[in-house]
């Protein structure tokens, strides 16, 4: 696995938990919400596993245009890159020897500012 897939796949799995969690609570408020149906009694939430899941796929479908927009502006070098594999470079983190980011393909830190 090259540089570049792994920092694509640490890119989009923020969307790919989201899409998969969605997904399962869907099943789950699906589920619940035909308990009341299987006692002879008229459904109270009917549908509402369709609103979880249409929810968490508009959701999971932000986290990935978000993703790709950082992808893109990578691509055109407009963002911080690792000088060690040009992946791009994480959020900045609070360490103990100051601030840093991590590199998404590598691995490696990169500090902010020197003492």
């Amino acid at each position: 696995m090259s540089y570049q897939t792994r920092m694509f796949v640490a890119l989009c799995i923020p969307a790919l938990i989201a899409g998969g969690v969605s997904m399962m609570a869907a099943v789950a408020v699906g589920g619940i919400s035909d308990l009341p149906v299987a006692a002879g009694d008229d459904a109270w939430l009917h549908g509402s596993g369709d609103l979880v899941a249409l929810g968490g796929l508009v959701a999971a479908s932000v986290s990935y245009a978000a993703a790709l927009w950082r992808y893109r502006r990578w691509e055109k070098g407009l963002s911080p890159v690792c000088f060690v594999c040009t992946c791009l470079l994480g959020r900045e983190r609070e360490g103990r020897l100051g601030p840093y980011r991590k590199c998404l393909g590598c691995g490696k830190n990169h500090a902010l500012s020197r003492v």
